[in-house]
Parts: C-alpha cells; structure tokens; sequence
C-alpha cells in the first residue's frame, strides 16, 4: 500500500510498533500559501483523519474492485416486451410514475429476466421510496447481467441506507467500472456523487475528493431532466460539487486550496452567512489572516460566531486588539444595537481594558438609559474592578426603573458578602443614604449574605419603612425570617396588606415556602398554583409543586409538572433529574432512561450523572458498593454536593453506620438547607445507639419544624428510653395544649402522656390525667373507654370490669364493646361471667359461629377443656366454618399441652383434604354424593372449594402438622415431613418459613449448631429483618459464642427499632455476657420501662444484672417480680424456655440470696479463642 508522504507541512513515518503516524510540521516554508508578511507565524492544525485511509486512490482502497465478466448471451428483448417498456418511459418523461410501473409490470410477463426491465423498475421503486422492491429488481437484473451499472447502483445505496458502508462503497466503485449507464448520464453523476460522500464518511478522502470533481463535470455536462434527484440535490449547497471539494480539501489540511474552491461558490451566494463565515476560517487556517478579516468584515452580521471569529483572527495574526477597531467601526455603523456594545465590552474586558469598557457602557447608558442587558453588563465590570459602592449604585438605579430587576443584582451582593471589609463599609454606607429604600434594600441583602442578621433585618425594615409596598425588600425580608424559623412573622410580611395591593409571584413563592415548613401542604400548593400562574417563567415555584405532587403520590400531576417546567427551562438540571425519579417509581424505567439521556447533554457536572446512573442502573441498585464507587468518583472528578453525599450515606445505612453519618453530616455541611441529611444524620444516631445525641439532632430540627408531629412522637421515644420522662412530659403537653391541632393529632399527645407517665411508674397519674380529659368532655364515652383500658394494662381489673359492663350497657351491640368487655372478663379470671354474656348473646342469634369459638374459647380459658372440646366436637359436622373451629381445635389442644391428640387430628385433616384435592379434574371438585359420617363432615374444609385455596389449605396444615410433632417430641417424624416439604419447596417465602420452623425443631431437640446454621439460612434470605436479627444474636448471646456476630446483628435490630423490649433486652444481655454489668443495667431498665414492668424474662436479667452490680435489694425485688409475673400466667398460656428457666431457677435464687448466699446468677461468655467462644468459664 503506497502512502503520500508529504503534503502541507504534513509528512507519514511508520514507527516500530508497526503504527502509521502523523507529524505536524508547524510554519514551514510554502504551506500557507499566500500568507502575507508580517503573520504571526505557525499554528495549529489538527487533522482529524486516518492517515492509512486518507490519502488512497480509489485503486489503492482494499479490496480491490475487478469488473464482473460479461455473459456472454444476454436475453434478446421480445417484441411483445418492446411496447410496454416504450410507453413507460413515455410515462415516466411525463413524471406519470405509477403507470410506468404497471407497464413494466405487464413487459415482464413477457421477459420475466430481462436485465432492463428490472433495471427500470428498481428505479421507479428506489424513487418511489421502496427500498426491498428497489433491491429485488436490481438483484435479479444483476442475475442475468453482472454488469450492470444501474442495478449496481441501486442495490448500492439501498445498502448505504441500511449502514452497510463497505457493501455500498464495493457495488457504487463496482458500477463505476462497469460503465454502460447508458443515455442514463443523471445515474451516472449521483453514482460519483454518493461514491464520493460514502469514501468521504469512511475516511478515503482523497479518493472522495477525485469523485466529487467526477460528479461535478457529469453533473453539469447536460441538464438534469426536471423534478429529478439530480436537480434537487443541485439545487442545495451540498449537491455543490465545489463545496464538496472544499469540504474534502479542508480535513485534508489543504485549508488555501480548499478556501480558494469555497471562493466561487461565496461569490455567488453573498447572502449565505454560515458559508461565508466557512470561507473567512478557512482563509485564517490557511494563514491568510489579512484576507479572511476582510472576509469577515463582508458578512452582513454582529452574531457571537461572527465576532468571536474576527477575534479568533486577530488573535492568530498576532495583533488581538485590532479586533477593537473593527468592533468599534460595527458600532459606529449600528450605535443603537445593545449587543454589539456588549461584544465590544467583553473583548475590551477580555484584553484588560476593563476601563475603556467601563467608559464604552457608560456612554451607552447615558444615551439608553433603558438598556438592562447593558447595565448588567457595567455591573459585571464594576465587580471585576472591585469598584462595590458604584456597582451597587448602578443596581439601585435599575431596580429603581423597574422592582423585578432586583434578582440581577444577585452578583453584587454575592461578591460583596465575600469580601468582609467591603461589606462592612458597604453596611455602613447605607446610614448616609436613609432616604433612599432602594438602597436600604440592596444593603440589606449584603448583610443577610454576610450572615450579618440583625442589621440585614434592619436594613430591610428600614427599605419598608420607606416604602411599604417594595416588594423586593418584602420578598428579602420574608425569606430572611423563614430562614429564622420566625414564621409568624414570615407570614405576615409576605401577605398583602389589603385587596388593594397587587399580588406578587415572588411573594406568592415565598409564602408557600412558609408554608411548607410548617407542614400545611394545601396551602403552600395554593401559593405555589398563584405564583406559577401569576408567572408562567416561575422554574422554582413550578418544582416545589412537582415535589408536593410526588410525596404526596399524585405521580401523574407531579410528572406533568415538571414537563411543563422543561418546556420553559429545558436546561433546568433539577427538574430533569426529579423527572426521571418520578418516572422510575412510576415504573417507566424506558422514559426515565429518557430524561437521564437528555441530562447528559445538558449538564457538566459527574456528580449529577452519576446519581441518575445510579438510579436507572438496575445492577448498581441491587449493590450498594458499587454504587458508593460510582458516586464517590464523580465527587472526586467534580467536587462533592448535597445530593451526591447523601446518596453515598444511603449506601451504608445498612453496613457502616458510622460512615453513613460521616457523608450525612458533610451533606449538611455542605447545604444546611438539606433536611434529608440532617435528618441522615439522627437515623445514623439512632443506628450507633447514641440515643442522646440522635435526641439533641431532632430537637433542633423541630426548632425550624414545629409541625412535625411524627418527627416529636420519636423524640418521645428517645427521652422514653433515657429515662427523661419530665421532658418528654413538659413537650408533650405543651403540644396538646396547641389551639391549632386537630382531634387525631391532639389525640396522638395525649396517648404520648399516658404512655410516658404509665412507662415512669406513675400509673395513678396516668388515670388521673385520662379522667380529667374525660371531665371536660362529659358526652364523649370514648374517654371511659381509654380509662377502662388504661386499668386493664395495669392489671386493674376491678375498676376495670365496671366501666366496660357500663359501655356495654350504652351500647349492646357493638362488637368491638363486646369484644373488650369479654377481653377483660378473661384477663381478670371472671370466665363464668364472660360465659353469661355469651350465653345471652347466642339465645339472641343461634346461629352465630363466631360466637360459638368465643365461647368455646372463653370455656377452655376458664379451666374447662372438656366442655370447650365438646362445644367444639359437636358444632363441627354442621357449621359452614369448619376451619374456624378446626384451627380454635387445634390451638386448645397445643395450649392444653395435649399434643398428641393435636397430631392426630391434624393427620386427620391433612388426609381430608388430600382426598378432596384428588377428587378434583379440571380446576374443579367433585365430591361424591355418599352419605358422609359426622367425622369426615368434620374433617371437610369449608365449601364452596377451590383448588387454590385448598391448595393453600394443605400447606399450612402440613406446616401446622410439623410444629404439633414437634411439641409431642416426635422429632423424627417432623424433620422427615419438613425435610420431604423443604425438598419440594421452590417458593423464596415458603422455604424461608420451612426453615424458620426447622431452627425451632432442631433447637427443640438441643441441636443448637444446627439449629444455628438454619436460622443463618432464613437471616441470608431475610438480611435486613430485625426480628430474625435478634432471635439469633440471643441465642448465641444466651450461649455466650459468636459475640462479636451477634452484637453486629442485635445493634443493627436496636437501631432500626429502639423502642422493642425483647431486642433492648436482648442488647442488655449481651453487655452483661461481655461483663459491662453497669451497661447491663442501663438497657436492661430500658427494656423494662419500654415493656412496662411485665415481662418476667426482662426482671429475671436485669436482677442478675444488679446482683453484679452490688445492688443486691433492686437484685431480689427484680426476681421476685419475675417470679411473681410467671406464678400469674393463666393456665395453659404458652411459655418460652426463657420463661420457663425463670420459673424453674428464680425461686431457688431469691432464697438463696435472702440467706446470704450466692444466688446462682448466670455466667459470663469467655474470651474467644481462633473466631470461637469456648464454653462459659462460670457456672451458675
């Protein structure tokens, strides 16, 4: 392969890798031909080509063309074939396509192969759009006579549309040397032309360029036949073959030659702009500086390309300020256009002749006092010049033609507020200019941007004083109050003072921003709606009522919002990213992907493409460390921002609490406006179970949040758990005492204060206080209800009992009265009373099932099974709930410990419903009509039958089955039916609660490893759940193995939850197993409040927690509580190992401590030894 090795100042060498480089050699001698003397010397040129291609002839292009062989017998064309083909080129002459095509038709029956009709049809159709018809033809003409040119041709660029470029290069360079185009001459010239432009696209440029001169001497060798292809791509600039050349010449690098052809086609087009301003670039590439400024100096336009490239010129030639000359004869020419004024002032600014700018938009001015674009322009050089009081003047004087103007003096007040001198001198200035609001105003903003406060809320009174309708001193002074959490004030600044005041979209913006912090969402979207329809261009007003829409899941409204938002501001950055968000929830992830496409067009910054990318890449959700990468390296590659840190926070939440708060806190560092992060930053708190300050991070927020209820109830919790009831109390009711609350959220404070004074001990406080509520609303008998409840959670049953019958007596038949009453009749051991009401009730409906479980329920609670297994017996063979009383079966013989009788009954109805499932074809049971006996009647699920739902049915029993044999210690039989079930099992949840049920087996037989690794098996299917956290990490903490796994899972079951007493309890244990006994006693008393001193499992440890501690009395009184709350549980009432450990040891404990002996308290975990704990040092 040959390659030009020298051209322009550019030569080729093949290095020893093998690779074709290129050299620029700058400024040589000859290669800016006519370049005058004087220029400034080399520049630089890139050549964007591919040497190895570029400068080939079209013979040298691999692989190399041969001319098909001719046949050597082409089909005669018969005579009955001749008329059709005549007339329709006499059709096509007259531009009469469609019959041309139904006569070629009818001369193929005649000639079905021959070459040229299918040559003339492949036309028609390539004309006619139709490109598989087109090829068809081209293809079957090309059968009988490989050389033809037209069919090649055509079947050319049917291959250039569908992106086959190789295809087409080889069929157009194919046709070329096959000739024989015949009288055909317009074929033969778009055959050259779009060779050349696919050799042009693939980078053969010096062949293209030898094919657009062929094209241009075909083209123009007769005239093109009218409405043709040929005339309308001559009719453009790029059928010019000139242009072409120039175009070619240009990547070339052989910028002179390529000017000189752009020259003519110029000439002949002076009113072309764009290829004028071609024209002038290439004669400055080319070095002919002199020229291409003369060049541009005959383009009839001031746009920015034209000026930047006179300045682009100038700067090449060495002599950039002679661009100032030119501007300045353009302005002379035009001395009203604004625009040329603020070009010449940017290249003045641009040189460092910022004074001479200065005066140039100063003469303006005084002549076009109404030129804001103008006067922004002076400010801007005002600012450069640190010149603060003159630039705020000028601002004044703007604002003062027209208030809006007010937001372009935004550049002032920001470059003020970083340079404290000047804003201090500037502050001070505004005592001698107490007249003038305006300027009372703008130094206002300067202090508030200063973060002077005090005197920027000075300023702006003083602004208001003067004139109390200035809207941009209300709008400052507003937001500054917002921003001081003093909305009263806020708002009352922000509403017109009378009808007669105009409204104001700013204001508008503003009052629904007020809004918005204290959490009434109708009212700030009303706002919001005003502003936007009081000013359609309002981008911010628009998005906040997108992000009300999206919380408040109205997903179409916020979607359409923001569209219209973009349809404004279709750069607005925010808008586009939230869009995609909504679009994404919405599950319209190709829309979504959508949005993120266009934002990356639009936006410069990595991190913004990152946080789309790492929503819409559905792997980098599912993994939350590659999504921390993506996030980080865009923070690393752009600077870190608010939205980027707090998605990187997210990404820990589950993982690394500390670092989660680390990046939530920087967040907000970054934007104390971002509530997300600072609210990240409590949760990670919380997750680090640093309660105290998760309490002093929410207090704060609620100081700017006052109608935050969910955010105050939490704050109750952590002063619940810190043992801080006073002030939760004093909290609590200073909020119930709020005139502005409504009946739920006043009813929200008022169940916090009981709660609080009930979880410190003071319960008779807590009736008080109901009983007090209930005197002021004596009609309201939900108060005696909440009062009866109230003596039920304190065991009170005696005051309880009376107020319920009283309830019930209002009210006789409502159900959930009833329910409570029997509720309490139960718990208070009253079961002969319990059953006298129900004995009323079912003579009132007889046929009331649900009353007949009650009953049968109520009897066995009372101690007698018998009756209540009779009820239930005898009720089963009739009832169309048989499920119901089968399951109530099922559960009183597992309460009554008679597990075998459970196991049996349950078979039985397994093999039931087994029979019925196989009596079923089709979806559909069919049950033999045979009389059934009562036991199999009592056996049948309920009817009508589904196969689903028996289905369903059938596992559940078998689940069912495999507890009950395990309860009857027929283990091996219930690991066989759950092995057997496991096996089968495809389902993630049903597998995961077959394992559950195979932790509990396995533990029940002490097979504790295993038991363990099954539980690991659940937790891996179930990572985040908290439960299953800390129902491992105890059994292991309870051991006193594997601590540091377990003290990871239950600190992650804490922090997600706090306020559950079995994980609190759980934390505590794993302190005093770690022998921390006086953190121990803190969570564990923690656990016991949360749990309102009933769980005798939560007193059992923290008595042992005490007896460490030395406080041996707290010690015996936890015990004897523990032991007391276990001797109180009803007969039959289900009880944990744990329970029954405290039932079986604490008695034992408490003696002997009374004695003064060692009580047998339990032992400590020992050092792990190689990841393992060893067994337990201590005995008990």
């Amino acid at each position: 392969m040959s390659v030009r090795a020298f051209h322009c100042g550019a030569f080729l060498f093949r290095s020893s890798f093998g690779v074709v480089t290129t050299v620029l050699i700058l400024g040589s001698a000859g290669c800016a031909a006519g370049g005058q003397a004087g220029d400034a010397g080399p520049r630089t040129v890139r050549l964007d080509l591919d040497p190895a291609k570029a400068y080939l002839s079209l013979d040298e292009i691999e692989p190399r063309i041969a001319r098909p062989k001719r046949p050597d017998n082409l089909p005669t064309l018969p005579e009955r074939a001749a008329q059709p083909i005549a007339a329709s080129r006499r059709l096509v002459a007259e531009q009469r396509y469609t019959e041309a095509a139904l006569e070629l038709e009818r001369a193929l029956r005649y000639a079905p192969n021959h070459p040229q009709i299918h040559e003339a049809l492949a036309l028609l159709h390539w004309q006619a759009g139709n490109l598989e018809r087109a090829k068809s033809h081209a293809t079957q003409a090309l059968e009988t006579n490989p050389e033809s040119a037209t069919a090649r041709y055509i079947v050319g660029r049917c291959r250039a549309a569908a992106g086959d470029k190789q295809g087409a290069l080889a069929e157009f360079r194919t046709a070329l040397l096959c000739g024989g185009f015949g009288a055909d001459a317009e074929v033969a010239a778009l055959c050259h032309f779009h060779l050349a432009e696919t050799l042009a696209a693939e980078g053969y440029l010096t062949a293209a360029l030898r094919q657009y001169e062929a094209f241009g001497r075909q083209a123009t060798a007769s005239p093109p036949p009218e409405k043709s292809e040929l005339l309308s791509l001559l009719a453009t600039r790029r059928g010019s073959a000139t242009e072409a050349r120039s175009r070619v010449l240009e990547k070339l690098g052989r910028f002179d030659e390529a000017a000189a052809a752009l020259g003519s086609v110029v000439a002949a087009t002076s009113d072309d702009v764009a290829l004028q301003t071609r024209y002038a670039r290439l004669l400055s590439s080319a070095g002919r500086y002199d020229a291409a400024a003369s060049a541009v100096r005959a383009i009839p336009s001031d746009d920015d390309a034209v000026i930047s490239l006179l300045f682009e010129i100038h700067e090449r030639a060495g002599h950039p300020e002679r661009v100032i000359d030119d501007l300045r004869a353009r302005v002379a020419a035009r001395p009203e256009a604004a625009d040329l004024i603020l070009r010449l002032a940017d290249v003045l600014v641009r040189l460092n002749r910022a004074d001479e700018a200065h005066a140039e938009l100063g003469a303006f001015l005084d002549h076009h006092p109404d030129a804001d674009a103008v006067r922004q322009k002076l400010i801007d050089t005002l600012i450069l010049k640190s010149k603060w009081a003159e630039a705020l003047r000028l601002c004044a004087a703007g604002v003062r033609r027209e208030s809006r103007r007010a937001g372009e003096c935004e550049a002032v007040v920001a470059a003020l507020a970083k340079d404290g001198q000047a804003a201090t001198s500037i502050i001070a200035s505004a005592a001698s200019e107490s007249g003038d609001g305006v300027y009372q105003y703008l130094c206002g903003r300067v202090a508030a941007a200063a973060g002077q406060t005090a005197d920027a809320q000075t300023l702006l009174r003083n602004a208001l004083r003067i004139d109390g309708k200035f809207v941009p001193a209300r709008v400052a002074l507003a937001d500054l109050l917002l921003r001081s959490c003093d909305y009263d004030k806020a708002l009352q600044i922000a509403h017109r003072a009378d009808a007669d005041t105009p409204e104001d979209a700013r204001l508008e913006r503003v009052l629904g921003r007020v809004h918005e912090r204290l959490d009434d969402t109708e009212k700030a979207e009303l706002h919001y709606r005003a502003a936007t329809q009081l000013d359609r261009t309002d981008s911010e007003s628009m998005f906040a009522l997108a992000n009300i829409y999206r919380r408040t899941r109205r997903t179409l409204q916020a979607q359409r919002q923001l569209r219209v938002l973009l349809d404004a501001d279709s750069g607005n950055e925010k808008a586009r990213e939230l869009l995609a968000l909504a679009l994404l929830e919405d599950g319209k992830a190709d829309a979504a992907l959508q949005e993120y496409q266009q934002l990356q067009k639009i936006t410069k910054k990595p991190t913004t493409i990152a946080r789309c990318r790492a929503l819409l890449d559905t792997d980098l959700r599912k993994d939350p460390a590659a999504r921390r990468k993506l996030l980080l390296d865009a923070v690393a590659e752009g600077g870190a921002d608010a939205p980027t840190l707090i998605a990187a926070a997210e990404t820990y939440e589950d993982t690394d609490p500390q670092k989660c708060r680390e990046f939530f806190a920087q967040a907000s560092a970054l934007d104390a406006d971002a509530e997300e992060a600072a609210l990240g930053v409590v949760r990670a708190d919380q997750h680090l179970l640093d309660l105290e300050q998760a309490a002093e991070g929410l207090e704060r927020l609620l100081q700017c949040r006052p109608n935050q209820h969910a955010w105050r109830r939490a704050l109750f919790g952590y002063f619940g758990l810190l043992g801080q009831y006073d002030r939760a109390l004093t909290l609590a009711r200073e909020q119930e005492a709020r005139t502005d609350l409504n009946e739920a959220q006043r009813s929200e404070y008022r169940d916090a204060i009981v709660e609080m004074l009930r979880e410190s001990g003071r319960r008779d406080e807590a009736i008080a206080q109901l009983q007090s509520w209930s005197k002021s609303e004596p009609d309201n008998q939900e108060w005696t209800r909440r009062i009866a409840d109230e003596f039920v959670r304190q065991r009170r049953y005696a005051e309880a009992v009376p107020l319920h019958e009283s309830l019930y007596r209002g009210k006789p038949q409502d159900a959930a009265i009833r329910e409570r009453l029997l509720e309490t009749l139960r718990e208070a051991g009253r079961h002969v009373r319990a059953e006298q009401y129900l004995l009323d009730w079912f003579n009132e409906d007889a046929e009331n099932d649900r009353l007949m479980i009650v009953l049968a329920h109520t009897l066995a609670d009372g101690g007698r099974l018998d009756d209540a297994l009779d009820l239930i017996y005898t009720s089963l063979p009739h009832t169309l709930h048989r499920e119901m009383f089968q399951d109530l079966l099922v559960g009183e013989l597992a309460a009554a410990g008679r597990h075998d009788e459970c196991v049996e009954f349950l078979d039985g109805l397994s093999d039931e419903l087994l029979f019925v499932l196989r009596s079923g074809r089709d979806g559909v049971i069919r049950i033999p009509q045979e009389q059934l006996t009562d036991e199999r009647r009592s056996r049948r699920p309920d009817e009508p039958y589904s196969i689903e739902r028996l289905h369903d049915r059938f596992e559940n029993l078998r689940l069912r089955r495999i507890v009950a044999m395990t309860n009857a210690k027929r283990f091996r039989d219930a690991e066989g039916l759950l092995n057997d079930i496991l096996d089968a099992a495809t389902d993630p949840q049903l597998r995961m609660k077959l394992l559950y049920s195979k932790s509990a087996l396995l533990r029940a037989q002490d097979r504790r490893d295993e038991a363990d690794d099954a539980m690991k098996s659940v937790l891996a299917m179930r990572p985040n759940d908290e439960s299953l956290s800390n129902d491992l990490a105890y059994n292991w903490i309870d051991r006193g193995i594997h601590l540091d796994e377990a003290e990871r899972l239950i600190r992650y079951a804490v922090g997600r939850i706090p306020r559950q007493a079995a994980f609190l309890d759980t934390y505590g244990w794993l302190l005093y197993k770690m022998g921390d006994f006086a953190g121990a006693e803190v969570w564990l008393s923690r656990a016991n409040r949360v749990r309102g001193g009933d769980d005798p499992v939560i007193h059992d440890h923290l008595g042992d927690a005490n007896w460490r501690m030395g406080r041996r009395t707290e010690a015996i009184e936890n015990w004897k509580k523990a032991a007391e709350l276990i001797h109180a549980r009803r007969k039959g009432e289900f009880t944990s190992d744990d329970e029954r450990r405290v039932r079986d040891a604490t008695p034992k404990k408490i003696e002997d401590a009374v004695a003064g002996m060692e009580p047998g308290v339990a032992s400590l975990a020992t050092p792990q030894v190689n990841g393992k704990t060893d067994r337990p040092a201590e005995s008990n």
